[in-house]
């Protein structure tokens, strides 16, 4: 161990992981620093990035993406210069580490709680092919409140897995507070013990604490978890043991319910149930990043005969906890509400592990789920105060992006209603969430062109209107539907099973891609899905539909002759 060799490295690592982020405009630096003596430690002594066979590195806790990268800057496998790319469109440093993008990410991660078990298939894998290799993975102290990281940790001690060692970097801190005060242990290295692991507790920041700890634990003949003590931040003055670098409706409703409670899952100033916290903190219960758990939880809040309105990101909350949401409420019929915020693209520069474009079509399968979708902030509020008032499981899907205002205050939200916010006489859209604001500036911009088209605002996802939708159908010459989610499952297929004339109908959605890092008004043009894209679709249609029409005239003239 070259001790000197090591400190330059993990400072020019700190260097590269706040300029990237300073370039970013966002990302995740504090949890980046807290564990970048731990990689430079990995990535000097341990990886060699130039080995086909060299160790492999799980970076569980995917949010400190930069320190990741910053060792790749460092080991020369990517120039400094890409740094400065994080997390925008086309750049191969997603906001999450992607092995697609990066050869030398073994792992692509970003949902916490994940990264253990594919640790311990990659070790079991090694021990099966006689591959004498090991698997380091890097988990955070916030990410054991997830039930599937004790699952991995109970394999790893029942398949003796002496190559897969543990760093838990312990920073005490997530987005939501003190790990301790959200939902975490004050003992990782006994209940790690107790579960049949070789552990160690050093302080993360110490090259010679880190050298012994991992001779240890390649010599114990037992899955070894290495518990570092680090500092959130450190390197950096002003962000060390800082966190959150990172409902209004809901809780005048909650003021005036005692029955509803507001639930979260480490993200509550994200979602935005910290205002139920702050108005009625008694009616606010917070499960730490255990969003399976936060929807059984409040199944049974349901059972008792409270109103739990559930909040998490799309992602976390339609997708994680998918089983627990079918089973345990949707298949009951309880009286749940689940608040998904951040879906489809518009979560930007956090890249593709966080951009649920699936989810209308995971929630619209379930039996009586209802599934609601607001245009604007006036209406995301109306269809609170809506829901607060009515029985049964629902899914109201929210974006992170900043929407111009479509409805005034006076707004009234009316399930079914497909209300029409533009008229126009020969084209109609179709629209639901940010995209009812994009079809009304696209339909502004085809005036030019002659094309008088109308919107429809569809926030009534399930149960479908379908009276009124064959009545636009039948109105208009062609209808656009228009959503921020795969064409496949989406709002365009719940429509095309349900209308009489559905060869009149087109869609405007994500085709068979998934999202990626990237300002929301980029990714908005690359997936054709901005003002500009749905007006030069319109117009590419209606070129081809007259191309289509001469062919046929002439073609006609032809049989005649």
């Amino acid at each position: 161990m070259n001790t000197s060799i090591l400190l330059s490295h993990s400072r020019q690592a700190r260097r590269h992981i706040v300029e990237m982020v300073a370039a970013a405009g966002s990302g995740h630096p504090g949890g980046s620093l807290s564990c970048t003596d731990v990689l430079t430690w990995l990535y000097d002594e341990e990886i060699d990035l130039n080995d086909p066979m060299r160790d492999r590195l799980v970076l569980s806790k995917g949010h400190a993406a930069p320190a990741l990268y910053a060792q790749l800057a460092v080991h020369e496998r990517i120039d400094p210069e890409e740094l400065l790319t994080l997390r925008k469109l086309g750049s191969r440093l997603q906001g999450h580490p992607n092995m697609a993008d990066l050869p030398d990410v073994d792992m692509s991660t970003g949902s916490l709680g994940q990264g253990l078990s594919v640790a311990v298939g990659m070790a079991w894998a090694d021990r099966y092919l006689g591959r004498a290799r090991r698997t380091w993975c890097v988990c955070g102290d916030g990410e054991f409140e997830e039930g599937q990281i004790w699952e991995a940790v109970m394999a790893a001690a029942k398949y003796k897995l002496a190559n897969l060692t543990l760093f838990l970097d312990e920073n005490g801190l997530q987005i939501d507070g003190k790990v301790l005060d959200v939902g975490g242990m004050d003992d990782y290295a006994g209940a790690l013990k107790a579960f049949g692991w070789n552990v160690l507790e050093i302080d993360g920041h110490d090259f010679g604490q880190i050298e012994t700890a991992v001779a240890c634990a390649k010599g114990s003949g037992m899955p070894s978890a290495i518990v570092c003590h680090t500092v959130k931040g450190k390197g950096v003055s002003y962000m060390e043991n800082v966190a959150g670098w990172h409902g209004k409706a809901l809780a005048e409703a909650a003021a005036r319910d005692p029955r509803i409670i507001a639930l979260d899952a480490d993200l509550a100033p994200a979602t935005k149930t910290d205002e139920t916290k702050k108005a009625v903190p008694a009616q606010f219960l917070q499960t730490g990043i255990a969003e399976a758990n936060m929807v059984g939880i409040a199944a049974g809040l349901a059972v008792s005969g409270l109103k739990p309105f559930a909040s998490s990101f799309a992602m976390f909350l339609a997708g994680r906890a998918y089983e627990q949401v079918r089973n345990s409420i949707a298949y009951p019929g309880l009286d749940v509400k689940l608040c998904a915020t951040h879906a489809g693209i518009t979560v930007g520069e956090d890249g593709g592990s966080h951009q649920c474009v699936e989810d209308i079509g995971l929630m619209r399968m379930l039996p009586g789920m209802m599934v609601l979708q607001p245009a604007d902030s006036v209406e995301a509020a109306a269809m609170v105060r809506y829901l607060a008032g009515v029985p049964g499981p629902a899914y109201l899907r929210l974006s992170r992006a900043a929407v111009e205002s479509v409805f005034d205050d006076a707004y009234e939200f009316v399930p079914g209603e497909l209300r029409q916010v533009r008229p126009g006489r020969s084209i109609a859209f179709v629209a639901s969430g940010v995209m009812v604001r994009e079809c009304v500036d696209a339909a502004q911009r085809l005036e030019s062109a002659g094309i008088d088209g109308a919107v429809y605002n569809l926030s009534t996802i399930k149960p479908l209107n379908k009276a009124r939708l064959d009545e636009i159908v039948n109105a208009y010459d062609l209808v656009y539907v228009a959503e921020e989610h795969l064409k496949a499952g989406g709002i365009w297929s719940a429509v095309m099973e349900t209308v009489d004339a559905p060869q009149k109908v087109k869609s405007i959605a994500i085709e068979d891609r998934f999202g990626q890092s990237g300002s929301v008004a980029a990714l908005m043009e690359e997936y054709g899905l901005s003002a500009a894209a749905i007006e030069n679709r319109v117009l590419e249609d209606q070129r081809a539909s007259l191309a289509m029409g001469i062919e046929q005239i002439a073609m006609a003239g032809i049989r005649r002759a």
